[in-house]
């Protein structure tokens, strides 16, 4: 892996860890008031929203960016337990540049789960929206169930983002929203509903802090960030399509420049805790009812996709012997080591694993990027599957397909028993925005195909291929309940309100799903 010298640890990291106060009112002295009595401003300076991520038990990273013609501005920020800021906690003041894209950033300790926080940023005389932090709980007596909303693939160009809004108008006793991936797309104008503004993406700095500005400005999705404490991982459509460790060449650019710009705009824009440059894969505690791993099968240290496969349909699957080598890894050995460690480590009475793509196959289909395109990762992680407990969901997106099934080594086995072969779970979210436009003759279609998926994958318990939409996931001590908010069209900001499936259950310690009508 390449190295990267402290200049450049400081500038993809671009946060500031501060400590909040014990509760105090705004008169008391340990708190920083804001004070500005220059020229009324002309022209917006919060452009882009709040947004809170990656919490813990005692501490959370809040994030803006302001609007300014100042080179480096000086930006004021306030951590309160009261929406008037009555009674603040925590406050100061934050700088920021160009080379952070003039966004502000910092992780805010101290805190105290069960505690209702809110926070704002101040410049000249302009104050932010106002957000909304949700911590993760410490212990089993903190929660007594886990409620989160999944989504990936929110292809601006596609269709409105309905979803966040729903999110914030439909959804209640949310922990936090888990974003899968493709939260921005790294190309030129290619969709039929909408367009970027900034058409010409050129793979270089410029163009990528140009889509996340765009995108940022979307009143719904500034709503979801603002009420909701985010946890977010990549896919290649942030970084660029169908990306691995060495490539594909981009004509005109030098590779690692643009993952360069493209992950260091990752970081300066999303609310997530910095580990290590080009690292999004990590661990999230949830107390003890949850261990949240995020796997980065799209980028680092991956191993080509082999994409000129062929597919073989006398088999449930392509060939993969002859065009596979030894060691060819979708994560790499590094991730690899940690996750295989950290999930034996798990005490926690679930273990939660995103994906940016899906791990289960099914009869017939064939992506070079999912888990299956890598048989020995493909393989590897299954049997690690089966050496722990019956308490695994995978969550994944990725597959704009809202789909549950088990996860076995062979599923197609003649003598395939779910309640015995069955190693975990797996339930996807749908795109939020790639459907079909609702037309009827897609729905027939799409029914007609669900009907001959589940007859042919007896490990496959629910399928929704046509719909765009957003997955709720609730964990309780004896079970784990999925369900999904689709829409008919996501083609109009006032279009059919989400339809409901579900719901998925699986109790604590089967591996089995059923379908709860």
């Amino acid at each position: 892996m390449n190295r990267f010298d402290r200049r450049t640890l400081l500038k993809w990291g671009g946060l500031l860890t501060v400590s909040a106060m014990a509760p105090s009112l705004r008169a008391s002295s340990d708190v920083l008031d804001y004070e500005y009595d220059g020229l009324a401003s002309t022209s917006s300076h919060f452009m882009h929203g709040v947004a809170s991520g990656d919490p813990t038990a005692n501490s959370v990273i809040i994030w803006t960016r302001v609007t300014t013609e100042e080179v480096s501005p000086l930006v004021y920020w306030e951590v309160a337990l009261d929406d008037t800021f009555g009674q603040v906690v925590s406050s100061g003041y934050l700088q920021t540049d160009e080379s952070k894209d003039f966004t502000v950033k910092l992780d805010v300790t101290e805190l105290n789960y069960g505690r209702d926080y809110t926070y704002r940023f101040k410049y000249r005389d302009q104050t932010s929206s106002v957000g909304r932090i949700k911590l993760a709980p410490a212990t089993s007596e903190d929660a007594s169930f886990l409620k989160f909303v999944v989504t990936s693939c929110s292809h601006f160009e596609h269709g409105e983002f309905v979803g966040y809004r729903d999110m914030v108008e439909r959804e209640q006793n949310i922990d936090a929203v888990i974003h899968l991936g493709d939260y921005s797309y790294a190309s030129s104008n290619s969709g039929d509903y909408r367009k970027f503004e900034y058409s010409d993406f050129k793979f270089d700095r410029e163009s990528y802090r140009a889509r996340y500005s765009e995108i940022r400005r979307d009143a719904f999705l500034q709503q979801a960030h603002q009420m909701h404490t985010w946890m977010v991982i990549w896919d290649d459509g942030d970084l660029r399509n169908g990306v691995w460790r060495e490539g594909p060449e981009i004509n005109g650019a030098d590779f690692e420049e643009v993952m360069e710009a493209a992950m260091e705009t990752f970081f300066l824009w999303m609310p997530i805790r910095f580990i290590a440059p080009r690292r999004v894969w990590r661990s999230v505690p949830y107390g003890e009812m949850a261990d949240i791993f995020f796997l980065d099968m799209c980028f680092y240290d991956r191993d080509e996709p082999i994409n000129d496969m062929p597919d073989n349909f006398k088999k449930r699957q392509p060939i993969f012997s002859e065009f596979d080598y030894p060691g060819r890894s979708i994560i790499g050995q590094e991730q690899a080591t940690w996750f295989e460690q950290a999930i034996k480590q798990s005490s926690a009475r679930w273990r939660i694993v995103c994906s940016g793509a899906p791990v289960f196959e099914w009869w017939n289909n064939y992506s070079p990027s999912a888990w299956r395109g890598y048989p020995q990762s493909h393989n590897w992680l299954l049997n690690l599957f089966g050496e722990l407990e019956d308490n695994i969901v995978v969550l994944s997106g990725g597959l704009h397909k809202a789909m549950a099934s088990g996860l076995a080594l062979d599923p197609f086995a003649d003598d395939y028993n779910a309640g015995r072969d069955n190693v975990a779970i797996e339930i996807t979210a749908p795109s939020l925005t790639r459907g079909d436009g609702g037309a009827i003759w897609y729905e027939i279609a799409d029914n007609r195909s669900t009907e001959t998926t589940l007859k042919k994958n007896p490990h496959m318990k629910f399928r929704k291929g046509n719909r765009a939409g957003y997955l709720i996931s609730k964990f309780e001590s004896d079970q784990f309940t999925g369900r999904w908010r689709l829409y008919e069209t996501v083609r109009s900001i006032n279009g059919p309100s989400a339809d409901t499936y579900g719901d998925i259950v699986s109790e604590y310690g089967t591996s089995k799903i059923k379908v709860v009508d």
